[in-house]
């Protein structure tokens, strides 16, 4: 109980206010540069091709998704379920009671369905774009390193 006491006010410092959370990522930031300084240039390369890849990558699957997200949109997709839901309750108004209540029903399954279609769509896209920024950071760190190096020899 005491450790997540202290993990939630570590959160709470982190959130509120910056100067601790800058103060984290410099002691992370010095702690990046000490293990990848100590590493050997081709070890270092090798590292930095693959964060370099990974990082296109990751960028160009992020940009199709985010294309293909727009698409869907402009092209109305959900105007499919907003055709059924109104479909649905036409129906159930024309007809006896019972209908009413199948009607709402099958329009919140519909709209669960949706919701959960399109909050499934958002935290793939933040995950994604939440890597991309990590590996963007170690990214510089390395070049950093690198020029570092450079400027030395």
């Amino acid at each position: 109980m005491k450790k997540i006491l202290e993990r939630l006010k570590e959160c709470i410092k982190l959130i509120f206010f910056p100067e601790e959370r800058e103060k984290k990522d410099l002691i992370s930031y010095r702690e990046k540069i000490a293990n990848y300084q100590n590493l050997k240039v081709d070890e270092l390369e090798v590292k930095y091709i693959n964060l370099k890849t990974e990082y296109e990558n990751k960028k160009n699957i992020l940009s199709v998704f985010m294309i293909a997200i727009i698409i869907s949109i402009l092209m109305s997709i959900y105007s499919g379920f907003f055709s059924l839901a109104n479909r649905m309750f036409k129906n159930a108004l024309s007809g006896q009671g019972d209908e009413l209540v199948i009607a709402q029903i099958s329009f919140m399954i519909s709209l669960s369905i949706v919701a959960s279609i399109t909050l499934f769509i958002i935290v793939i896209l933040i995950s994604n774009n939440r890597r991309l920024r990590w590996v963007y950071r170690e990214l510089k760190i390395i070049e950093n390193v690198r020029d570092a190096d450079k400027d030395i020899k």
